[in-house]
């Protein structure tokens, strides 16, 4: 029988009140890997992040690094969203980790993941989000008026 202890590297990992931050406004973007995806989670308002790997979702991905993924719904990461210089972000501490595993896949060279500009996709995602919102107001607002302009019609025609 053998033991041994294992010292972890906390550095970059979230922490319980990290995630509660998130949970105040949760968004999540999913990128199609290889066999795997890319979890960035993040909090609307602050967009505070933190990545994870995930070996299934329940979910459609909204991007992918592979052309043969490539779907109606997402979108190819071509060079656009690649940039030497965003490995500086992550150093910096600007992302935190689900896990150790999740920091290992995605800080090493593995798919150029540590390149890979993440808050170039989050400002896309938020801007079709917003336009989302703004469509589902604006038929909300159109059902609101046609309902009240038909009782307005009822009305007169009731009391003439």
């Amino acid at each position: 029988m053998t033991t041994a202890q294992f010292e972890t590297n906390d550095y970059l990992l979230a922490t319980d009140s990290d995630r509660l931050k998130i949970k105040r406004n949760p968004r999540c973007i999913y990128v199609k890997l290889k066999s795997d995806y890319l979890k960035i989670w993040f909090n609307r308002d602050t967009l505070d992040v933190i990545l994870s790997i995930e070996s299934r979702i329940d979910e459609a991905y909204q991007y992918n690094m592979q052309l043969k993924d490539n779907k109606e719904d997402s979108i190819y990461l071509n060079e656009k969203y690649f940039d030497d210089k965003h490995i500086k972000k992550i150093d910096k501490g600007d992302y935190l980790f689900e896990n150790n595993f999740s920091k290992n896949y995605i800080t090493s060279d593995f798919y150029d993941l540590n390149r890979l500009k993440i808050n170039k996709l989050i400002l896309e995602f938020l801007r079709t989000d917003n336009e989302q919102k703004e469509i589902e107001s604006k038929e909300k607002q159109f059902k609101e008026n046609y309902i009240e302009q038909t009782k307005k019609g009822l009305m007169k025609k009731i009391w003439g």
